[in-house]
C-alpha cells in the first residue's frame, strides 16, 4: 500500500482534490453555506444573465463526469494514457479554484469571486486546449472519461464566468452606458452562441453548445415576460442549432465517404509489424491517436504511412 501510495502519489492528489470540490458544493446546498443557497444569492442581484433555476442541475452532470475522469486517470489504462500527464495538475488546480470560489460567493466577497471564476475559466481553458479534437482517432474511452467532461465543465463555467462578471459590474454601479440591463443580457447571449459556434467550426464540439443553449433557454424562460431579452435568446439558441444541423450532415456526408486503410505506425523508431485498421478523414487528416494492444500511443496523422492493402 505504501509503494502504491508512493508512485500514485499525484493521482491519489486528483482524487482528493476532487472530493474536496464535491463536498464543498454539497456543503452549499445542504446547509447551505451561510445561510444562503447558490442561487437564491444570484437571483438576489438585479441582473439579467441568470437563467432558470433548473439549469443549475447541470452541475450532478459535471460532477459525475468529473469523477469518472478522476477515476479513469487512477486506473491501470488511464495511468498508461500520455495525454493525461499534462492534464492532473490543472485539474486540481481547477478543483481548488472551484471550491475556493464556493465560499467567497456564499459569504458576499463577489469581487475575490469574479477573479476566482477568472482562475478557473482560464485553467479549464488550458486543459481543454490540451484535449485532441473530437474524432475518430481520440479512442471512446478518452472521449466520454476525459474530453467530454471538459467541454461539459468549461462550456458551464463559461456561461457561470459572464454572469458572476455580470453581477460584479452591478455592484459596481455600472449604468450600462444608459443601455437596459436586458439588452446587456441580450447582447451576452449572443457572445455565449458565439462562443458555441466558434468551437463548432474549430472543434466539432457539441457538447459545449449543449450547454450553452441548454443555459440560454434557461434565460429565455426566466425571463420570458421580458421581450428583447426572450427574443434575443431564443434567436441565439436558434443560431447554434442551426450550425449544429449543419456540421452534422457535413460530417455525416463525410462519414458516408471515408476511407479505411491499413496503416503502419512508427511507435519510437521500433516497426509496428502488425496490421491495424483506423479511420482515416481524407478530408481532414488531424492529430489523432492510436490504441495499440491497449496501450494508448499519440501518432501524428500526417507521420502515418497510409499504405495500400498488401504492402505491409
Amino acid at each position: 500500500m505504501k509503494e502504491f501510495i508512493k508512485s500514485h502519489r499525484i493521482h491519489l492528489v486528483v482524487l482528493v482534490s476532487t472530493v474536496f470540490a464535491l463536498v464543498m458544493n454539497l456543503l452549499a446546498i445542504a446547509l447551505p453555506l451561510n445561510g444562503r443557497s447558490t442561487q437564491a444569492i444570484s437571483d438576489s442581484f438585479k441582473v439579467f444573465f441568470v437563467p432558470a433555476g433548473y439549469v443549475f442541475s447541470i452541475w450532478s452532470v459535471i460532477y459525475t463526469a468529473i469523477i469518472i475522469f478522476a477515476i479513469y486517470q487512477i486506473l491501470p489504462r488511464g495511468r498508461k494514457d500520455i495525454r493525461l500527464n499534462r492534464l492532473r495538475l490543472p485539474f486540481i488546480l481547477s478543483n481548488l479554484l472551484n471550491g475556493i470560489w464556493i465560499i467567497w460567493w456564499h459569504y458576499g466577497i463577489v469581487e475575490l469571486s469574479s477573479i476566482t471564476m477568472l482562475l478557473l475559466l482560464g485553467t479549464l481553458i488550458y486543459i481543454y486546449g490540451q484535449i485532441p479534437y473530437w474524432s475518430d482517432t481520440m479512442g471512446r474511452i478518452f472521449r466520454w472519461t476525459t474530453a467530454f467532461a471538459f467541454s461539459l465543465y468549461l462550456g458551464w463555467i463559461s456561461v457561470a464566468t459572464i454572469a458572476n462578471l455580470t453581477v460584479q459590474l452591478y455592484i459596481l454601479g455600472w449604468n450600462g452606458l444608459g443601455l437596459g440591463g436586458e439588452y446587456w443580457a441580450g447582447l451576452l447571449c449572443l457572445v455565449a452562441a458565439n462562443l458555441a459556434i466558434n468551437l463548432l467550426w474549430i472543434r466539432r464540439d457539441y457538447i459545449y453548445a449543449s450547454v450553452i443553449i441548454w443555459s440560454l433557454i434557461g434565460i429565455f424562460i426566466k425571463f420570458s415576460n421580458i421581450p428583447a431579452l426572450a427574443i434575443t435568446a431564443v434567436a441565439a439558441v436558434g443560431l447554434i442549432v442551426l450550425f449544429v444541423l449543419y456540421f452534422l450532415y457535413k460530417e455525416l456526408s463525410g462519414w458516408l465517404k471515408r476511407e479505411y486503410k491499413t496503416v503502419a505506425v512508427d511507435v519510437k523508431n521500433e516497426k509496428v509489424e502488425k496490421e491495424t485498421e483506423i479511420a482515416i478523414d481524407v478530408a481532414d487528416q488531424k492529430s489523432g491517436v492510436v490504441v495499440e494492444d491497449k496501450e494508448i500511443i499519440e501518432v501524428p496523422l500526417k507521420k502515418i504511412d497510409v499504405q495500400k492493402e498488401g504492402e505491409i
